[in-house]
């Protein structure tokens, strides 16, 4: 059975826009998740939030429910009234004209996906943790202050990465890690994340406690290996298929050429890293990915260019 747990967690840590395919998922696990992600008012960030969208109320989260004919067969029937069923319980009303606490069903004719698209409650916690009922932080038996705040911070992109099923984390790598460098990026994340794991599997072998971020931790995370696995292969699909960009590219063959020269020292056999530098050498580089918020930052660059673009023309001295 899927668990719920992972991906009503990456709900309440989105601080911006995103989009979260339900693909594999019950129709039981999708309302507990929903219901226990949207129970209360989102802890959404403003200040995470880029200067374009610093209002709150841009933000949307979309739920893929439905696909056509070809991934018909991966979404259970039941999902989009199992999602807005859920929302309903907390509060949430249909209404396509948008604002807080509403939800409307949306057809991507494009990409042929069914989607239920969010305005989430928001709660701002910028305060959260410092002071208030004092249940951030707690006294050990021997008086030492300890954090319940975990190993990672919770709105980061590595606890995400942790916490969230195999299902969400695919999701949430085609979106928030489209290039191949970003990919590499996060299998590093994982690697680092099951370091921790392991440090914690240590203790508990040889009967040492863990302490209550340790123990946070240990409970949340799942399935590391399978994601991490899953990145492999995403990332060699991308070079196999040459979606790589100029720089990536160059980057491997220098690896490949470190690779090469350290065969021969060592005498080994070098045809297989040669038929590998023939293969990166044969790629037709990519153009780098959009920024997400790449036509904000236009726009705003020619508003400021408009505005103050006058002060940086060059001075001409006028004395003899």
């Amino acid at each position: 059975m899927v668990s719920s747990h992972g991906l009503s967690a990456s709900i309440r840590s989105a601080q911006e826009s995103e989009t979260f395919d339900l693909a594999g998922l019950s129709v039981d696990a999708i309302s507990s998740a929903i219901e226990s992600a949207f129970a209360e008012p989102l802890p959404l960030l403003v200040d995470a939030l880029s200067p374009s969208s610093a209002k709150v109320d841009t933000v949307r989260l979309t739920f893929v429910v439905g696909a056509g004919k070809q991934a018909r067969q991966r979404y259970d029937d039941g999902l989009a009234k199992a999602v807005t069923c859920a929302l309903e319980r907390c509060g949430y009303v249909e209404d396509r004209s948008g604002g807080r606490g509403t939800y409307k069903m949306q057809h991507d004719t494009g990409k042929n996906l069914k989607t239920v698209v969010v305005c989430p409650f928001v709660a701002n916690d910028a305060k959260s943790g410092s002071g208030g009922n004092g249940d951030d932080d707690d006294n050990d038996e021997d008086g030492t202050q300890q954090t319940t705040e975990g190993l990672i911070p919770k709105n980061s992109p590595g606890y995400k990465i942790a916490i969230s099923s195999v299902s969400v984390f695919q999701g949430l790598l085609s979106s928030q890690c489209p290039s191949w460098s970003e990919k590499r990026e996060c299998l590093e994340s994982l690697t680092a994340l099951n370091d921790l794991l392991t440090e914690c599997d240590s203790k508990l072998i040889k009967g040492v406690p863990l302490d209550r971020a340790e123990q946070s931790f240990y409970d949340a995370v799942v399935d590391l290996d399978d994601k991490a696995a899953y990145v492999k292969q995403e990332v060699h699909r991308m070079v196999d298929s040459g979606q790589v960009t100029k720089y990536e590219r160059d980057m491997m063959l220098e690896q490949n050429a470190e690779r090469i020269a350290s065969l021969k020292r060592e005498g080994k056999s070098t045809t297989k890293a040669e038929e590998r530098r023939e293969m990166l050498e044969g790629i037709e580089p990519k153009p780098p990915h959009k920024l997400r918020h790449e036509q904000q930052s236009s726009n705003f660059t020619r508003s400021w260019h408009r505005l103050y673009g006058w002060r940086m023309q060059p001075v001409v001295d006028s004395y003899p």
